[in-house]
């Protein structure tokens, strides 16, 4: 269990797997994201009503810093 060698073997089998993997499915998060959207819109609705009223306050702080 304890084989540098065949670790190695292992990793660099992996990793080539995974890129031919992505050269071969380029566009796969996007269309993962796509399909998401579509079941859980209100997860997406949530998230960018957070993200904005991050983006505000952190706005606001820094006119008040000025």
């Amino acid at each position: 269990a304890n084989n540098p060698e065949a670790y190695e073997k292992i990793r660099s089998a992996r990793y080539k797997y995974y890129k031919r993997w992505r050269a071969e499915n380029p566009d796969y998060n996007k269309k993962w994201l796509k399909e998401y959207h579509k079941k859980h819109p209100e997860k997406f609705r949530e998230y960018q009503r957070q993200y904005w009223l991050k983006r505000a306050m952190s706005s606001n702080q820094k006119e008040g810093e000025k």
